[in-house]
């Protein structure tokens, strides 16, 4: 396609001098003088540079003064998200435009500083040209055959107009020959040259940088149409001392940048030049540098707590990580509660500061929660961050007091409450709750969780992990330690009781939603889980019980922890299933640009619990078939279609996870936790090479998938993907061969050698000597076969005009490449090959 491209643009290049066209590259000079002498001109717009086929192009290396350049962009306050998405998109768009029109070499040779605060995008750039290198280049003209006379040797017309377009004033030293791919070619070499930096990105900054800025929810605010997150209030573009004059959604730009708000009014600052800003906006006392920033607010928040022998509590850096982007000149405070609210559970004052104040809780010095359920002991203090260099602090802080005392207020009244009512009083009032309108209320959908829940502990009991001697199914009511809030699964392998995880399962499933009609997790929703944890806790119920029920709702996003308990995770499992299976089943998948149920997160949390669990008993197709008969005694009636549509969902959905993620962690041992692993980069054709057999089984795939790395660049592993290709191309596109080798029509030492290790090594009958899911001893059986396959290959002679003895060959050779059949699908490993 390439050849046939430059074959078609070289055809319309010797038409257009053919017949005297202009060709576009170039502006036309001015009517010559004389043919021989032709006028000089500046070549301005960029010509086409051809490649090493069609002529050299080089850079001609002029010294230029270099400068820093200065873009900000003043706006009303940005929310949080806003501000790395714009300061993102302002350096690399900005870089771009200047590594694209030759003002930087490249992004490594300048220094970038990048200055964001919810008011103000700036970037400063050191080293940015003052004005474009010359570049010269060589511009083909028609083949020489059309240019030149061949007789006289002279130029022909379309030579001559070639010449004058280029202004050639000699055309015997000026004009080249020169062999292409497509044949002699004449050629001249021109300069163009460098235009001003300063007029570059005064016609270019606004519609090729800032425009070209997005954001997921843009807004207008006056009537040039154009769109941004929030209003745009002043810019700054300078190159050193001089501004660049640049206007866009109706503001011009100026030496000149907004100092701290104070009483609704920010003072215009003046900017002498660019690589004055940073001083400029520390004496209006802004801290402009993100990092800075949040290390400044981290700081004399930690020193604060150390007042009340304390620790800030802020597990995931959420609440730093928001404050931080809410304010440009941060003022850290201590505030204090009445102790008295301490009687609350920590979860619920910790969200209430974190989720609807922003404020840093105050955890007890020394204080290690397990996780987030667990009590916390917490001092009746916080941290708040308030915007502004100069404060009342005192004003400031009993403001900040009273509104946090009015919300521990309400969440008391609400605690107390809810209290007073058993848990499981809570379960008929689910009726009340839709879950969707042709699949019932959250009250349905509870049922069919715990219709389902026993049979998926019992495909989880089925997984390796859980087999043998390791797998208990004796009496009920026999005692089984009590599991820690955060005890991993790996503390039931050694005594699982399957009647008792059942027993677990069946109980936490009936209360795993009624916390949903709590007063409190009504008012703070992202407490569903947790409360209903603690109130199960506090009203008797097992600590089992109480864990499962927590774990029911977990993961919660991407990177949220996941269930710990074996219940828990089947509860967990079975919850997204029945969206999953329901809402396919009514039409409800998801669209390319719309997924309201969530369903691509509920899948995700399916992948993840079945992998880091080890779950590999359990398969998709199974779970499914499961969750429908649920619906089908509720009466509702699912599409024939859905099993294969979202297996297919889910499968696609697993493949794009490993492969989005780049780097995941993989386990180094089959017993370690979580946090023992290593990252490993991850390849398309190995993920795809395991998912071709395994896409049912996500568990068995990703363990599957740890083993394939750990062998990929050991010697067995290269001589097994020896072993496999040279037979499978034999028989590659053969159906007709079933692999039934006859030795007695053996002819040759070298293939009955083969024959006798493959007996040897168990693959003399149809089925492999080990499990399905065992890829070491596929691949060390598979490699130690080369030898003899080299050997038969070498000097044995498959296609021989004999026919029996023909197939009795290429059976033997289709015996060799089904080894891996079902495990690996090495075709894929393209990367090998």
């Amino acid at each position: 396609m390439r050849s046939l491209a430059r074959d078609v643009a070289a055809l319309w290049l010797e038409r257009r001098e053919e017949l005297e066209f202009p060709l576009g590259l170039t502006r036309i000079a001015a009517s010559t003088e004389s043919k021989d002498a032709p006028s000089p001109v500046q070549v301005q717009p960029e010509i086409i540079a051809q490649d090493g086929s069609a002529g050299a192009q080089t850079q001609t290396a002029i010294q230029a003064d270099h400068a820093t350049l200065l873009v900000e962009i003043g706006t009303e306050e940005l929310p949080p998200a806003d501000v790395d998405a714009a300061i993102q998109q302002l350096r690399d768009k900005l870089l771009d435009f200047l590594q694209e029109h030759r003002l930087i070499k490249s992004r490594s040779q300048v220094r970038v500083r990048l200055r964001a605060t919810p008011r103000r995008q700036a970037i400063l750039v050191d080293g940015v040209s003052r004005r474009q290198p010359d570049q010269k280049t060589e511009v083909r003209g028609p083949p020489t055959r059309i240019a030149f006379d061949p007789e006289s040797g002279a130029l022909t017309q379309a030579g001559v107009s070639f010449a004058q377009r280029n202004q050639v004033r000699n055309w015997d030293t000026e004009i080249m020959r020169k062999q292409t791919k497509q044949g002699e070619y004449i050629f001249v070499s021109r300069t163009i040259l460098g235009q001003e930096a300063l007029s570059l990105l005064q016609i270019h900054l606004a519609s090729s940088v800032i425009a070209n800025i997005q954001f997921r929810r843009n807004m207008r605010w006056n009537d040039s149409g154009i769109s941004y997150s929030r209003p745009i209030r002043w810019l700054v573009a300078m190159l050193d001392d001089q501004v660049i004059p640049v206007e866009f959604a109706g503001v011009r730009s100026a030496a000149m940048t907004a100092g701290l708000r104070q009483k609704g009014r920010a003072p215009m600052v003046p900017l002498p030049r660019a690589d004055t800003y940073d001083a400029v906006v520390e004496n209006a006392h802004i801290i402009a540098d993100l990092s800075i920033r949040e290390q400044t607010i981290l700081t004399q928040a930690k020193a604060l707590a150390q007042r009340v022998q304390g620790t800030i509590y802020d597990p995931d850096d959420a609440i730093l990580h928001e404050v931080t982007r809410l304010t440009e000149a941060p003022r850290i405070l201590l505030g204090s509660f009445d102790a008295t609210y301490l009687a609350l559970p920590a979860p619920v004052l910790t969200t209430v500061m974190q989720k609807h104040q922003r404020y840093f809780p105050i955890q007890a010095e020394g204080e290690t929660p397990l996780c987030e359920t667990a009590e916390l002991r917490l001092r009746n203090a916080f941290i708040l961050v308030a915007n502004g260099a100069t404060c009342d602090e005192d004003l400031v802080r009993v403001g900040n007091e009273s509104v946090l005392r009015a919300r521990f207020a309400d969440a008391k009244f609400f605690y107390e409450a809810d209290m007073k009512r058993p848990l499981a009083s809570n379960v008929p009032k689910l009726d009340g709750l839709v879950f969707q309108e042709r699949l019932g209320s959250m009250l349905d959908k509870t049922k069919r969780i715990q219709v389902l829940v026993s049979s998926v502990v019992e495909a989880m009991a089925r997984s390796r992990r859980f087999r043998g001697s390791h797998m208990r199914t004796g009496d009920a009511r026999s005692p089984v330690p009590s599991a820690a809030p955060n005890v991993s699964m790996a503390t039931f392998e050694s005594s699982l009781d399957l009647h008792r995880v059942k027993e677990v399962a069946l109980e936490a499933a009936a209360l795993c939603k009624a916390d949903l009609t709590t007063q409190l997790v009504v008012e703070f929703t992202c407490l569903a889980g947790v409360m209903g944890e603690h109130y199960a806790r506090k009203q008797g119920y097992s600590i089992e019980v109480a864990q499962a029920i927590f774990e029911s709702v977990l993961p919660r996003t991407a990177g949220d922890r996941l269930p710990q308990s074996v219940a828990g995770a089947a509860i967990a499992l079975s919850d997204r299933l029945d969206s999953l299976v329901g809402l396919f089943g009514v039409g409800l998948a998801p669209k390319a640009t719309s997924d309201p149920f969530g369903l691509r997160r509920a899948a995700l949390g399916v992948l993840q619990i079945l992998c880091h669990g080890e779950f590999d008993g359990v398969a998709l197709d199974e779970l499914i078939k499961l969750s429908s008969a649920a619906f089908e005694k509720q009466n509702i009636s699912l599409s024939g279609d859905t099993l294969s549509e979202l297996v297919d969902f889910i499968g696609k959905r697993f493949e794009q996870w490993l492969l989005d993620s780049d780097a995941i962690s993989f386990a180094t041992d089959d017993r370690s936790s979580l946090e023992d692993t290593t990252t490993i980069r991850i390849r398309v054709d190995a993920v795809r090479a395991i998912l071709q057999c395994h896409r049912n089984n996500p568990a068995r795939a990703y363990r599957m998938l740890q083993t394939l790395y750990q062998l990929l660049h050991e010697e067995r592993f290269r001589d097994a993907v020896t072993s496999y290709l040279r037979p499978a191309r034999l028989v590659r596109g053969r159906s007709n061969l079933d692999g039934r080798v006859d030795p007695r029509l053996f002819q040759d030492r070298a293939e009955r050698e083969l024959w006798e290790a493959l007996e040897e090594a168990g693959f003399g009958m149809d089925r492999r000597p080990f499990a399905d899911d065992d890829l070491e001893s596929m691949v060390s059986a598979l490699g130690s076969l080369r030898p003899r396959i080299d050997a038969f290959l070498d000097n044995v002679l498959v296609m021989v005009d004999d026919p029996a003895l023909c197939r009795n060959r290429l059976n033997l050779c289709a015996r060799i490449a089904r080894i891996p059949a079902g495990m690996l699908d090495m075709e894929q490993l393209q990367g090998w090959f």
